[in-house]
C-alpha cells in the first residue's frame, strides 16, 4: 500500500438493479463518492476506524479471512433511507444490524488494531452525501430512494485501499464467508 493510502474492510453487496440509482445520484450530488463500492462498511470511516498501517496487508488479511470463515452468509434486508444527525449522508437503514455488529465485535476483539476514528459503528449502505447548498429538492431525492424490495444475501467482504490525497478507491481483495 501506499503512503496516502488507508485500508478499510466491507461487506459486499452483489450487484442489483437498485445500485444503478445509487450510482445516478452519486455522480449528480456527491461526485467523490462516486468510484467508490456501493456495500456496507465494517472497518474505515466508522465504527473501529481504519486499519493500523503499523500492520501488514499479510497479516490484516490472514486475521480477517479466519473471522470470515466463521460467519455463513447472511440476508440483509434495507428497512428505510435515514441521514446521520449533523451531516447531509442519505443512507439505506439495515432492517437486522446483528450479523453486523456482531462481526464488528469480533473483528474489535481480534489482535488487529485500527485508528481512531469520530464516528461510531452504524451498518447501513451510503446513498450519497449532499453538499451544504443542496437544494430542499436534491434532499427531497434522497429522501424518497426506494428501498429495495428484497433482500440480498451477503457472502463476501472486501478490503479496499483508500487515497487520502486523491480519495481514490481501489480493491485489494476478497474474502468469503463461511468457507
Amino acid at each position: 500500500m501506499g503512503n496516502d493510502e488507508v485500508l478499510g474492510l466491507v461487506f459486499d453487496l452483489p450487484e442489483a438493479e437498485w445500485m444503478a440509482e445509487i450510482r445516478r445520484l452519486r455522480l449528480t450530488y456527491d461526485c467523490a463518492r462516486a468510484p467508490f463500492p456501493i456495500e456496507i462498511t465494517v472497518a474505515g470511516s466508522s465504527g473501529l476506524g481504519w486499519f493500523s498501517p503499523m500492520q501488514t496487508l499479510a497479516s490484516i488479511n490472514a486475521h480477517v479471512r479466519t473471522l470470515a470463515q466463521r460467519v455463513p452468509p447472511f440476508l440483509c434486508t434495507f428497512s428505510r433511507v435515514e441521514m446521520f444527525p449533523q451531516s447531509r449522508v442519505y443512507y439505506l437503514a439495515v432492517a437486522d444490524e446483528e450479523p453486523f455488529q456482531s462481526f464488528q465485535r469480533a473483528l474489535a476483539a481480534s489482535p488487529l488494531l485500527f485508528e481512531a476514528t469520530e464516528f461510531s459503528f452504524k451498518p447501513h449502505c451510503t446513498i450519497a452525501a449532499l453538499s451544504e447548498s443542496a437544494s430542499p429538492a436534491a434532499h427531497a431525492e434522497l429522501a424518497a430512494f426506494p428501498i429495495p424490495a428484497s433482500g440480498t444475501t451477503i457472502s463476501s467482504l472486501s478490503l479496499y485501499a483508500v487515497n487520502t490525497s486523491t480519495r481514490g478507491c481501489r480493491h485489494v481483495g476478497r474474502l468469503p464467508l463461511g468457507a
